[in-house]
């Protein structure tokens, strides 16, 4: 189509709208005005599976260059998620995962959970809890993904006591539950409880033999209760708990909590036991493990923390620091947009 570096194909006058990568198999990204933008968006539904998740992509590039709105980012999502295709869900399904993990916060949880539950009601009610007979493999990695961002982000009920039985069942049998769901349903059990479960979690994995299942409770104590944090801590360091799977409790928390003053609290007391504890590898990721969600209060806590420690940290520090405000500056750049988007959802 092209013979130099810059050339001009005139398209038919007729054209309802230009998708500018047919076939998705273009090694390009790509910008078109917003009136083509928008008819695009309507006529999604002309696109193959393939160039649906292009257009995904390609949105999500321009979104982070700062070459299109998170408002018209979303409108894209939107439209994805009410695809038929397990492939393009799975797609949509993950990126209103990424969209929660790194814009939503306190000041917009509840009106994204109105979006969340707008939009994902009828696919849980079709997809379900249960894997089924035929299933294929992308139906089966969806199913997991649903649940995450049902359970983290939405507010249903019926979700979270129908996910909570089933946490009942795998932590007294590995084999209840099928393995493909095992781990979601445990971790949006943790979300959604008060704590009470947590002994439960650590019960089932004493009682276990299986390193598997065993291994799988641990990816899943996401309990947010101050005390109950501070326990699962104090239990990742412990003679219970191998080397190797010691980091995933200060792992996983920095990407649940808003506010991480509890976590560099326990961190200011035992690094030297956790720092023992897990292997010599690891340690000088320390910085990577606990950056997590970005805010100015995060930020300032792992750059003081860090302020008089060895230079074994430095490079993973300067990565994490730099990851960190260019996060902050993301979010606050499309903080608007994105509730302005969100207030359609009211």
């Amino acid at each position: 189509l092209l013979d130099d570096q810059t050339g001009q194909i005139d398209l038919p006058a007729d054209a309802d709208c230009v998708q500018p990568d047919a076939g998705a198999e273009g090694y390009y990204r790509w910008q078109i005005d917003k009136d083509q933008f928008y008819a695009l968006v309507d006529d999604m539904g002309s696109l193959d599976e393939k160039e649906k998740m292009a257009l995904l992509g390609n949105s999500s590039a321009l979104l982070e260059a700062r070459k299109l709105s998170l408002e018209d980012y979303m409108l894209v999502l939107t439209g994805l998620l009410d695809d038929t295709h397990p492939l393009v869900l799975l797609g949509a399904v993950n990126a209103a995962i990424a969209i929660g993990s790194k814009y939503v916060n306190e000041s917009n949880a509840a009106a994204y959970a109105r979006f969340v539950n707008a939009e994902m009601g009828y696919l849980f009610a079709e997809v379900g809890i249960e894997t089924r007979e035929g299933d294929s493999e992308t139906m089966i990695q969806l199913r997991p993904r649903l649940l995450r961002l049902i359970g983290q982000y939405g507010a249903s009920p019926e979700v979270v006591a129908a996910v909570a039985e089933k946490a009942e069942l795998y932590l007294a049998d590995k084999d209840a539950v099928d393995g493909n769901l095992a781990q979601e349903v445990l971790r949006v059990t943790a979300l959604n409880d008060d704590g009470d479960f947590y002994d439960k979690y650590v019960g089932a994995y004493r009682a276990s033999k299986d390193l598997g299942h065993r291994v799988t409770i641990l990816r899943a104590i996401y309990f947010k209760n101050p005390d109950v944090i501070k326990r699962a801590l104090d239990f990742s360091i412990s003679d219970e708990v191998l080397a190797g799977h010691a980091s995933y409790a200060l792992g996983y928390y920095p990407t649940l909590l808003d506010d991480h003053e509890i976590i560099y609290e326990w961190i200011a007391e035992n690094v030297d036991a956790y720092l023992a504890k897990i292997p010599e590898s690891s340690r000088p990721g320390l910085p990577t493990t606990l950056a997590g969600r970005c805010n100015e209060k995060n930020l300032a806590l792992l750059e003081e923390f860090f302020a008089d420690r060895d230079e074994v940290f430095a490079a993973s520090l300067n990565r994490q620091l730099e990851n960190l405000r260019s996060c902050i500056d993301s979010r606050n750049y499309n903080a608007d947009a994105l509730m302005e988007f969100l207030a359609r959802y009211e």
